[in-house]
């Protein structure tokens, strides 16, 4: 009896030891699958990780190829360019609907022939491009702003100013802080007849000296020109002047630049004038604007600014 009980512990022994060894075999495979489930878990994370990193590196190389491309398109619409501007639209129509699902189509390519058509001299065109861009984004600050700009020049002066509360709530639904450099851009262009010593303070926050925008330069030199005739001001002047030498330096072809330039000239010619003479200098660096503006015929804007400079500076 005692034989068969010490052989049947015998058995016992041995099955546990088997167990023990199938148990362990069984842990330490576990073990490496675990291993490997957890460095493919990791893998496909530093994987995704990636695909998100180079996703936003495209999204953020998208925006840049966006606001130069709007750079070039604002330059364009505001020569009076059609055809180039057109061009350029459907191309930045394409990177917007990439960037927003949102967005509506057809709407910048109405806003920028609307630009051309009102600096080329088609009032009419200008006005049916604008609104109807208005019409299909009705929330965007650059159309509604180009509008209220179009009034002035056309002498509605009521209709501006019924204009500005509607940029101002445009800006306020939207958030200052949330707008895109442009659209601030638009925006202080929009009111800058409203306020113009405001607005040229702004844009000067906005745009640094150094900038290469060539549109906020532009709008810069401007709004500053326009603030020196309100407050009769020479140092806003000769801030103008700093900027037109600026952006004339960036886009020294551009006849919109020359424009707004030797608008700027004009302004502070005749806020430092001496009785009926001018300062040489002045005249000379002027004078240099107005014969490269000249050459740009078919660009109406350019002919109204050249007739203006003419006559204040007594030039036959």
């Amino acid at each position: 009896r005692v034989r068969k009980l010490a052989s049947r512990n015998k058995r016992s022994f041995s099955a546990a030891l088997s167990f023990l060894g199938l148990l362990l075999v069984g842990i330490i495979v576990l073990s490496v699958l675990l291993v490997r489930l957890d460095g493919a878990y990791t893998e496909n994370k530093n994987v995704t990780e990636e695909l998100e990193e180079t996703n936003a590196q495209l999204v953020e190389l998208l925006h840049v190829h966006r606001d130069q491309q709007v750079e070039t398109a604002l330059a364009l619409a505001f020569s009076g360019k059609m055809d180039e501007t057109t061009k350029i639209a459907v191309h930045l129509e394409e990177v917007l609907e990439k960037l927003d699902a949102d967005y509506e189509p057809d709407s910048v390519t109405s806003f920028l022939e609307g630009i051309a058509c009102f600096y080329s001299g088609d009032e009419e065109q200008a006005r049916e491009h604008l609104e109807e861009a208005v019409r299909l984004d009705p929330k965007a600050i650059g159309p509604n702003a180009i509008l209220a700009v179009h009034y002035v020049y056309n002498g509605d002066w009521a209709a501006y100013l019924d204009n500005i509360p509607v940029l101002d709530a445009l800006a306020a639904e939207a958030g200052l802080d949330s707008l895109s450099e442009h659209e601030l851009y638009f925006y202080w262009y929009g009111k800058l007849y409203a306020d113009p010593a405001v607005c040229a303070g702004k844009l000067q926050e906005l745009v640094p000296k150094d900038s290469d925008s060539v549109f906020g330069q532009a709008l810069t030199t401007a709004a500053l020109a326009h603030a020196a005739v309100d407050k009769h001001d020479e140092e806003r002047a000769r801030e103008a002047v700093i900027r037109a030498d600026a952006v004339l330096e960036i886009a020294p072809n551009n006849p919109w630049v020359m424009v707004m330039s030797l608008y700027a000239y004009e302004v502070l010619i005749q806020l430092t004038k001496s009785g009926e003479d001018y300062p040489s200098y002045l005249i000379e660096a002027a004078d240099e604007i107005a014969d490269r503006l000249a050459l740009h015929e078919t660009y109406l804007l350019g002919r109204y600014e050249l007739a203006l400079y003419y006559d204040r500076t007594g030039h036959p």
